[in-house]
């Protein structure tokens, strides 16, 4: 028995044969549901082993982050300290305090007491484009934004996490001297419910093969087997949809036109909530 996947069906098959004194048998079994029933099954298995380490490293790393974040509040209060390392410190702070949030949320007893808010996108984007100025001049990266003054509603936390996700998957694909562009604006599709923004994070990297485009959300699935978890898209567009969103991708292998484009839709703010977000 022989089981093999043939690209002209999509379909894998087990070939099965069977040799007699007066002659051979041959048949196939179509076996694709099993197969994907089986590797649906071992996918969930590695969530749960994932899960499990996730939460005892969260647990691990809970005592030194809150340790390094008093040290952080006692150097940004320290009179001495510059403007410039004071402004550095505090996005220090507001980095920790995202990584806390994610270890308690790993941890399952996080409960935030205010829920969603105004989110202004303005700011937010630049903090995120801000950590990765040592990447971005290292390899000579251009950086074209085109950043309007949106708000959405939501965990400023998790958009955080979505757009630094897609602008690292950004800067990990372009070459030295490569271009990155940023564009957040106002959106509205027909049967949309209302009025959206749109966040659009491209490079003019290599592009992703055509093979893999129906691959980069699932599990465990990625491109880069050496430094690549393939967990990244896929929470990414597990933080899109629970903010009412979705996240989708555009891309080109070909020669001369080879490229890549992350494009977030998400509901737009009322005019109350954005004036919140802008002032908050």
């Amino acid at each position: 028995s022989i089981e093999s996947f043939y690209p002209g069906t999509q379909r894998w098959y087990t070939i099965h044969a069977y040799p007699s004194p007066e002659s051979l048998t041959i048949f196939a079994e179509d076996v694709t549901a099993i197969r994907r029933s089986r590797d649906a099954l071992i996918r969930s298995e590695k969530l749960v082993a994932v899960g499990r380490m996730a939460a005892t490293v969260a647990h691990e790393i809970n005592n030194p982050l809150e340790a390094v974040t008093n040290l952080i509040w006692l150097a940004r209060n320290d009179p001495s300290m510059s403007p410039r390392a004071r402004k550095n410190l505090l996005l220090a702070d507001e980095e920790l305090k995202r990584v806390a949030h994610i270890t308690k949320k790993t941890l399952g007893f996080y409960h935030d007491p205010v829920g969603a808010t105004a989110v202004a996108l303005s700011p937010l984007v630049e903090s995120v484009i801000g950590l990765y100025t040592s990447r971005l001049q290292s390899k000579n990266i251009t950086v074209d934004k085109k950043i309007a003054d949106c708000a959405v509603w939501g965990f400023t936390g998790e958009l955080r996490q979505l757009i630094s996700n897609l602008i690292s998957n950004a800067l990990d694909a372009l070459p030295p001297g490569g271009r990155l562009s940023l564009r957040v604006a106002p959106y509205s599709a027909p049967g949309a419910g209302g009025p959206g923004v749109r966040i659009t994070i491209a490079d003019n990297g290599s592009g992703i093969e055509p093979s893999h485009m129906e691959q980069i959300f699932e599990p465990f699935f990625s491109t880069k087997p050496a430094t690549g978890t393939g967990l990244g898209l896929w929470v990414s567009r597990q933080i899109a949809e629970k903010h009412g969103g979705h996240l989708r991708f555009r891309s080109s292998t070909r020669a001369h036109r080879h490229y890549t484009a992350a494009v977030i839709t998400l509901p737009a703010c009322n005019q109350a909530e954005h004036q919140v977000a802008a002032t908050g």
